[in-house]
């Protein structure tokens, strides 16, 4: 019987996903084991009590406690020692301990960026005990997951992660991939009643062409299309548990726009991908500032007023703005109104309004089209996935402006009935939205408790390895010193 790792990460999303990929699998006659990365289960949680009652003999094999805390301890010693040598390096996020066969830096660069709301961040920049969790969470993952592969009764075929965005799915990829395990990654599908299963990772453009192109004898009724625009469209975001709406005023524009304009909306630059092959530029343009320096010139030759609208997420959890400076160029150009994160312009409204816009990826050239709105992606959007939504060079960008071809909404209805379909309905759960999973009566989350208990134990672990390192250091000066008097 072919053998399924599944490995869960602590939140909820990830929990819910992982019990659904389990039972799929486990209803396909494989051979399903589930590794939980917790560093102790509270067996009065729910969630934990509901785990137990779906999964019974599909877990590996528990690794009693006293083990759990001693391999913590030692990811916590790897995460420390890695974090005081990275300052040290000239180049950080090239930096690697020897002894593990793990490219740290960049993934640890990809993991903080989404924090920081940026890619334009040095290691100095960023809080101790930030990257400290971040690097630990990592090697945790990626050491729990080598040892269950090592330990898997009978052949393993496939491992499953979540998302591939966050450490502990970063670690259980990486360990995979040393292993030579094909891994799939899982995330919520379209709707928060389905759930998908990715060859690469939710967030690699082709796999959503290819998709994209298979749902054309899909009908999901007009109502069900419409229905699924209008929750998008009113800010709401099940994949994250967010409402985006707070980012906007319904209705409200900069003053003294012009009658005609074109505009350009951002993607914020903290998406690296954690792994290179997760991304894939095929375009001219490798950046979204490269994009946008060629539509400017255009625009301008043109005298056609340029917007361009900042991504809301593009600030840190602080509200610092990172990439403030990156965008200084832009600021004071000619024929040309630029619009802050922070400002509450209403995006929707300014789509509408506009009589074109264009992206490098952002989601909201998709939106456009379903507005009525003549849309393209300069980049790899994944809603891009035909010739007739791409400006990927100057010829095809400068032709757009010069002659406005209008997109064929189909386009967002194809969109859409997608989203509605991809790939599995949910078998355990009744939805998954963000950190909340939903049953018949119940619902399951991330308890205070639990998030205290871990973060408490995370702080005696790293108190303890900083005693340790202080303690060497002190007894290497003595000794140092003794042999400098004698």
């Amino acid at each position: 019987m072919s053998g399924v790792l599944v490995v869960n990460g602590r939140k909820i999303n990830s929990f819910a996903l992982s019990l659904e990929a389990s039972y799929f699998y486990h209803l396909n006659n494989y051979n399903v084991k589930f590794l939980n990365l917790n560093i102790y289960n509270n067996i009065f949680s729910k969630s934990v009590r509901f785990k137990n009652k779906v999964l019974k003999e599909n877990f590996i094999e528990q690794i009693p406690l006293a083990n759990r805390f001693l391999q913590s301890f030692h990811c916590a010693n790897l995460a420390l020692l890695w974090y005081l040598n990275a300052r040290k390096s000239e180049k950080p996020w090239s930096y690697r301990l020897q002894i593990m066969n793990l490219e740290t830096g960049e993934l640890v660069r990809s993991l903080i960026a989404r924090t920081m709301g940026s890619s334009n961040f040095s290691l100095l920049n960023c809080s101790r005990s930030q990257v400290l969790d971040i690097v630990f969470k990592l090697f945790l993952s990626y050491h729990r997951t080598i040892s269950a592969i090592e330990r898997f009764p009978g052949l393993l075929e496939l491992g499953i992660a979540h998302g591939g965005r966050d450490s502990f799915s970063a670690g259980a990829v990486a360990a995979f991939r040393e292993k030579k395990i094909p891994v799939r990654l899982i995330e919520s599908g379209g709707v928060t009643t389905n759930w998908s299963n990715f060859e690469k990772s939710p967030h690699y453009s082709p796999n959503f062409w290819s998709r994209l192109r298979e749902v054309e004898d899909v009908n999901c009724g007009a109502d069900n299309v419409d229905g699924w625009w209008a929750e998008r469209l009113r800010g709401s975001d099940h994949f994250r548990g967010e409402e985006w709406s707070g980012s906007r005023t319904p209705g409200h524009l900069p003053s003294e726009l012009p009658s005609v304009f074109i505009t350009f909306f951002t993607t914020s630059e903290f998406e690296i991908p954690v792994f290179k092959d997760f991304d894939v530029f095929p375009g001219k343009y490798k950046n979204q500032f490269e994009a946008l320096s060629n539509l400017y010139k255009l625009t301008s030759e043109l005298d056609i007023h340029l917007v361009v609208r900042r991504h809301p997420n593009s600030v840190d959890w602080q509200g610092m703005d990172r990439e403030s400076k990156l965008w200084d160029g832009f600021k004071s150009l000619s024929n040309l109104t630029y619009i802050g994160p922070k400002e509450k312009i209403d995006s929707i409204e300014l789509a509408k309004r506009s009589k074109q816009v264009f992206t490098f990826k952002s989601s909201v050239g998709i939106e456009a089209i379903w507005l009525g709105v003549s849309a393209f992606a300069m980049g790899p959007a994944r809603w891009a996935w035909t010739d007739e939504l791409r400006a990927w060079d100057e010829n095809r960008l400068k032709d757009i402006i010069l002659n406005s071809p209008k997109n064929n909404n189909q386009h967002a209805i194809r969109w859409a009935q997608m989203m509605l379909t991809m790939d599995y309905p949910n078998k355990i759960f009744t939805s998954i939205e963000g950190n909340y999973a939903h049953t018949i009566g119940e619902t399951y989350v991330i308890t205070r408790f639990d998030e205290l208990i871990e973060a408490i134990t995370l702080k005696l672990l790293f108190f303890t390895q900083n005693c340790t390192h202080l303690f060497k250091s002190l007894l290497k000066n003595k000794v140092l010193y003794i042999q400098k008097i004698k």
